[in-house]
């Protein structure tokens, strides 16, 4: 997300001014997106005013960032090291503020800070892990097929390809720090996202399930990185994390499920279906 050194732009890289214009232009626009839902939440909802100021900075601001930024990926390059260690920190300083809010406002109970017995701990966590890692296979012909459509890729490439060959680890050092990333990620990500955000919606009235719908699709924004169908992917990832909270009353299944589906995505599948996708002979 965070961390690209700048790199000279190549013959067929967008116009800096033309990309620049965009991402003003975006910024604009989820600066009154997060000013009119601010307004409609402190006049329109029984909301302290401290949530209707929080809620619209991760459900409008933290993804406008996040969108704002794709038309700048072809300007930079990524330096794995500095790359994972700013957005390791990013992502915790954004689950303390969830996490300093969730004590401030909906309390620990309404966002599942609440421990569950080992077996059915154990067991929510495999099943989540599991589902989310089938759900991300499956989307792979989809991504794909936009590859093909958008970009005339190679067949068996995805849009993303070229990004994850960039941020994946190489070496032990730069495994140890992805760690490191995909632990906070868990933390801080489902703090904000499955925590604090369906909690306040919920106190505004929303029902529970339409909540963490609601907190799934900023989700999913939050990876604008990974193209419209990693969007779609993510939000969809993020409703089945937000679900077993719903079910269990506790956040930690999902916080550990996302943390290990970060670790295998990256340190496993990931490296192999890339190196699928660049062997010719392989189906």
């Amino acid at each position: 997300m965070t961390g690209p050194d700048p790199e000279a732009p190549g013959p067929d890289t967008p116009d800096s001014e033309a990309v620049a214009a965009i991402v003003g232009r975006r910024l604009r626009w989820g600066a009154a997106l997060a000013l009119g839902l601010t307004l409609a939440l402190a006049f329109g909802t029984e909301l302290p005013l401290l949530e209707a100021m929080a809620l619209p900075v991760f459900l409008v601001l933290f993804p406008t960032l996040a969108v704002a930024q794709t038309p700048l990926l072809p300007l930079v390059r990524f330096e794995r090291a500095s790359a994972y260690l700013s957005s390791g920190f990013t992502i915790l300083i954004m689950g303390a503020l969830a996490m300093g809010l969730v004590a401030l406002g909906p309390g620990a109970e309404a966002a599942g800070i609440a421990w569950m017995g080992m077996g059915e701990f154990l067991g929510w966590t495999a099943a989540l892990t599991l589902g989310a890692l089938v759900l991300s296979l499956a989307f792979r012909p989809l991504e794909a097929r936009a590859w093909r459509r958008s970009e005339g890729g190679p067949e068996g490439g995805t849009l993303d390809d070229g990004l994850i060959d960039a941020l994946l680890p190489r070496t032990p050092e730069e495994r140890r720090l992805f760690g490191g990333l995909s632990l906070a990620a868990g933390w801080g990500e489902e703090m904000a996202y499955r925590g604090y955000v369906p909690a306040a919606l919920v106190l505004a009235g929303v029902p529970p399930w339409w909540a963490f719908g609601i907190a799934a699709l900023a989700f999913g924004l939050l990876h604008a990185y990974q193209g419209p169908v990693g969007v779609v992917r993510t939000a969809l990832l993020g409703f089945l994390l937000g679900a077993s909270l719903i079910l269990t009353g506790s956040i930690f299944p999902a916080m550990a499920a996302h943390a290990l589906v970060d670790l295998v995505l990256g340190l496993v599948l990931g490296p192999w279906l890339l190196s699928r996708s660049s062997d010719p002979s392989s189906p």
